[in-house]
């Protein structure tokens, strides 16, 4: 199916059954129907469908509302040409390119003062990979790059170990399907339903791990894919001295959906590549006076 294609039933209504693993409570019905087909491009054809599947909405006056989870898994799973699913084949493009052993990319950080007219220069804090946080004191309002990292990543990455494979093995029945906060971090009921997101996935796949005795960690960051980077959740394994990023639930719908070869990429191969750490957990990127505010960051290919 390519993003050209509608949906079949088929597809619509195992997304459906998918996304019904989710309860009602953890919902917020605030989507309008205009703002499905504006943000997720998901037409009003596409909308009736998913609803007479069973997919949960509720009725207003101006028409049916729904949550934004759900339709942003309609917008992942049934391939309608959305920016979310467009951004997941950047990842695919920029895993299989033919670079060498090692490759750089630079993350710029570009952020500006919220709330201009204040006296005093702005203070900001700016997130780095394993070393502390940047602070910058600036009297211009206007945004600007503050501040640079390189990322120098392996392409290769050493074979897991018996262990580490059977870790993943155990893990491998869980679907990826995007969950809301609170849930998305609940180790219990993703493995009691079976579904989860990188976020709370990594999170049981080391509380796993490390319950056999391997050495892990969660890893909060970026995906490098110029000319953007994305916030990311992913599990590292300590494999020969090298912390091999492991990330089985995103690489198993990436083959699924078509993004990445199913014949070169499975479970155990590493998205390391395009991994950029910057913490244990999630952190704010950027502050501002020691509140967090938004902060873009276009990130390029480097030279090593």
């Amino acid at each position: 199916m390519t993003c050209l294609d509608p949906p079949t039933r088929e597809n619509v209504e195992a997304l459906v059954a998918r996304v019904r693993h989710m309860p009602d409570e953890a919902r917020l019905f605030t989507v309008s129907q205009t703002a499905a087909e504006a943000e997720f491009r998901i037409d009003p054809e596409l909308q009736e469908r998913l609803r007479q599947a069973g997919l949960p909405c509720q009725q207003h006056g101006d028409g049916w509302r729904f949550d934004g989870t759900d339709l942003l898994n309609a917008a992942l799973h049934l391939d309608v040409g959305s920016r979310q699913r467009q951004v997941l084949a950047w990842w695919g493009r920029e895993l299989e390119r033919p670079y060498g052993a090692v490759h750089s990319y630079r993350m710029d950080y570009r952020v500006g003062c919220p709330s201009p007219g204040h006296r005093s220069p702005c203070e900001f804090s700016l997130l780095r990979p394993a070393a502390k946080r940047i602070r910058i004191r600036r009297a211009e309002p206007e945004e600007a790059v503050l501040h640079s990292e390189v990322f120098t990543l392996n392409r290769t990455w050493p074979e897991l170990p018996p262990s580490l494979e059977e870790t993943l093995d155990s893990l491998s029945s869980v679907q990826f399907l995007r969950l809301p906060d609170p849930l998305r971090w609940d180790t219990e009921f993703i493995r009691r339903r079976q579904v989860g997101d990188c976020s709370g996935f990594s999170r049981l796949l080391v509380q796993e791990g490390r319950a056999r005795g391997l050495t892990a960690r969660v890893s909060y960051g970026r995906s490098l894919t110029p000319p953007f980077s994305g916030a990311h959740y992913w599990a590292e394994f300590l494999v020969d001295g090298v912390w091999v990023p492991v990330d089985p639930i995103l690489i198993e719908a990436l083959t699924d959906w078509g993004v990445l070869d199913g014949r070169r990429w499975d479970r155990t191969v590493s998205m390391g590549a395009i991994l950029g750490r910057l913490a244990n957990r999630f952190r704010p990127v950027a502050l501002h006076n020691g509140r967090p505010l938004p902060v873009s960051l276009p990130t390029y290919h480097a030279a090593h």
